[in-house]
């Protein structure tokens, strides 16, 4: 039917990726259209109607902005029209089509001929793996650091016992992905201490008051990088 209706005109061969999240999660979902793009010879197009229609993180806040391409310029997004999401959502749908058995799962036939409609995640680096080097020039930041971001950057840059903490909460608790436990962290802290006594550690994060209690009594050399644009997660990513 797929194959009738693109010979008709009806229906146009392409992908459509949907794009939902953080920054974080906007480029891992163009690299997987991009990775399905050169493996099948599609284009793939992006939709992006959670931006406009909830935008909520996974504590329902609405902070979700789309900011792939502003952060990134050299990319160049094709977004998908109503059209193309209902239809390959439909026959995606029709054929049980395209489920991975889990979150991490590798599926080769992802990458076989056909309607696509991505709407899950697809969280396996192997599915873009081959494509690494031309993603990593695509994502490159737009030179736009503000003068205290980069008395930042010059400072960690010149350390040479940086060690930078990102420490994940905010929506994540209590949710399925869920946070790394106080152990993990402290004793991260402890083993890169043990490899270098010296280091000094630059602590990122969206729950900065959690992190001083956390570290409180670890001893360690820490610097905590305040950040009063949570909602712009390029100031930290940068």
């Amino acid at each position: 039917m797929y194959a009738l209706l693109t010979r008709l005109g009806m229906l146009k061969r392409r992908s459509v990726v949907k794009m939902d999240g953080g920054l974080a999660s906007q480029m891992w979902q163009f690299s997987l259209g991009y990775a399905l793009e050169r493996r099948t010879g599609y284009p793939s197009y992006f939709e992006t109607d959670f931006f406009r229609k909830s935008g909520r993180d996974l504590s329902g806040n609405r902070n979700r902005i789309f900011l792939l391409t502003d952060t990134f310029p050299a990319i160049r997004e094709r977004y998908a029209s109503r059209f193309d999401v209902s239809s390959r959502c439909l026959f995606c749908r029709l054929l049980r089509d395209l489920k991975p058995k889990g979150p991490c799962d590798f599926d080769e036939d992802l990458f076989r001929p056909g309607p696509k409609y991505l709407s899950q995640y697809y969280v396996n680096p192997r599915y873009f793996a081959e494509y690494r080097d031309e993603l990593v020039e695509l994502f490159r930041f737009r030179p736009s650091m503000s003068e205290r971001e980069e008395s930042v950057a010059a400072r960690i840059a010149s350390d040479e016992h940086a060690c930078l903490v990102h420490v994940r909460r905010g929506d994540f608790v209590g949710s399925a992905h869920d946070v790394c436990t106080p152990e993990y962290y402290l004793g991260a802290l402890e083993i890169m201490r043990q490899r270098d006594p010296l280091s000094r550690f630059y602590v990122f994060s969206n729950a900065v008051e959690y992190c001083r209690d956390l570290f409180a009594h670890s001893g360690a050399d820490l610097v905590y990088m305040e950040n009063q644009q949570e909602i712009d997660p390029r100031v930290d990513f940068s």
